[in-house]
């Protein structure tokens, strides 16, 4: 049986605002840590500045399954170096002091919410302004069941669980996903991992024909969006976009090029959004 949460989080209430004033969500990824925590702060100011809605803040991993090249170099270059989850609480006070009004989202693998235990690190990252959660190796049908053997119903009313959802996702399922989605629907625009060359939103223009007639949580296109055009497109079909790799590309350039930083990505951000 589906979970239905009828009490709306912070995350979709600003959303919506941003949606009513005719604006498209943009809401950038950025791995935590790369190349250093300060810069991550950095970029984090930046991206807000270029008028992000929220950023997904990624956590280090050693295996991201989801994730390509792009994104694994990042986080290799993050792991070099000891790093820990009390890092991330550290930077995450940080970005709720100098941005109290903005909400947060973190994304991670299931390994580390099952270590640190999952009402535990959600009780500590809703304190921090963190509104919504990306676990891409969890499906939904395990989400409910860590949502209700883990007693986190009082939890979930502040924090969006964000699914995702495929052309190929069967109407059955995608029925209860969008049930007791919240937050926003993550929509998935390639097969394979994030910072997919091929870009074709063909595909997906059923998929949002459907979401539209079932619900009015935000729809957000992901994976594959490297230039203006593809903002343009997925924004159009969709309520906003996702950009991730391209952003660590604009790192990484820096980094090898001892340029900085937070110049190479506002650049690389103004080309596109």
């Amino acid at each position: 049986m589906a979970i239905v949460i009828k009490c709306m989080n912070h995350l979709e209430d600003i959303l919506k605002q941003s949606l009513k004033q005719n604006k498209k969500l943009f809401i950038p990824y950025l791995a935590i840590g790369d190349p250093n925590l300060d810069e991550t702060l950095n970029v984090v100011e930046t991206l807000f500045a270029r008028g992000a809605d929220s950023i997904e803040l990624g956590l280090p991993f050693t295996d991201p399954t989801a994730d390509g090249p792009t994104l694994q170099r990042a986080f290799k270059r993050v792991l070099k170096n000891p790093f820990s989850l009390q890092q991330v609480f550290s930077l995450l006070e940080k970005v709720k002091a100098k941005f109290p009004d903005k909400p947060l989202m973190i994304m991670g693998y299931s390994n580390l919410f099952y270590q640190y235990g999952f009402k535990k690190i959600l009780k500590q990252l809703l304190d921090l302004n963190v509104r919504g959660i990306v676990i891409p190796d969890i499906p939904y049908e395990e989400k409910v069941r860590i949502i209700k053997n883990e007693n986190l119903h009082s939890v979930m009313k502040l924090m969006a669980w964000i699914d995702f959802v495929t052309p190929t996702t069967t109407p059955k399922r995608l029925k209860k996903i969008v049930t007791q989605a919240r937050g926003f629907i993550y929509i998935v625009s390639t097969k394979g991992t994030t910072g997919a060359n091929e870009f074709n939103l063909s595909p997906l223009k059923f998929l949002v024909k459907r979401l539209r007639k079932s619900t009015k949580t935000p729809l957000v296109i992901g994976f594959g969006i490297r230039e203006k055009k593809h903002a343009i497109e997925a924004s159009n079909l969709a309520d906003g976009f996702i950009i991730g790799s391209k952003i660590h590309e604009a790192i990484e350039n820096a980094i090898e090029n001892n340029s900085t930083i937070t110049k190479m990505v506002e650049t690389t951000i103004a080309e596109i959004v």
